[in-house]
């Protein structure tokens, strides 16, 4: 049986994700678009990667 073993950086990667989808929700709720919830999830996500929070 095979085990799942979850790093300190995947918890951390999983964290800044579900951080930046949830306040691509919040802004794209207020401008009820879908539209704007994916440019904001597309920025807020490379932003992560760029300043090195979300690591691969």
């Amino acid at each position: 049986m095979a085990t799942s073993h979850k790093t300190a950086r995947h918890k951390l990667n999983g964290a800044y994700l579900l951080g930046a989808l949830l306040i691509a929700g919040l802004v794209g709720a207020i401008f009820e678009s879908w539209t704007v919830f994916m440019i904001a999830a597309g920025v807020l996500i490379v932003t992560s990667i760029h300043d090195g929070n979300i690591r691969p």
